[in-house]
């Protein structure tokens, strides 16, 4: 069985992955702002506002504590993975064809 590997390929879909993660957490963020001032300015009282809190917070653990283990972090995670993919594979060919 012959495995290719695009090595320049797989570098970019890591480069791609994190900064899409990272425009994504900005999204997050960005709607989290927007959550917040509704729930302050606007629905402050009430069932609705108890639900809008919620969801607030389920907003929020998509970013992680302290921005830590959010969506950014998965971005940095995918792009390790996949220069570490490239990495064990370069490995396992230098075994091959020493």
């Amino acid at each position: 069985m012959n495995v290719c590997v695009d090595d320049e390929y797989m570098e970019q879909m890591g480069e791609y992955l994190k900064n899409e993660a990272y425009e994504l957490d900005k999204m997050i963020w960005s709607y989290i702002r927007i959550l917040r001032q509704v729930c302050e300015d606007g629905i402050s009282e009430g069932e609705t506002s108890k639900a809008l809190e919620e969801f607030l917070e389920q907003a929020r653990s998509l970013v992680g504590v302290d921005n830590s283990g959010g969506v950014d972090t998965m971005g940095d995670q995918l792009k390790r993975f996949c220069t570490g993919y490239v990495n064990k594979i370069d490995d396992a060919d230098k075994n091959l064809y020493g």
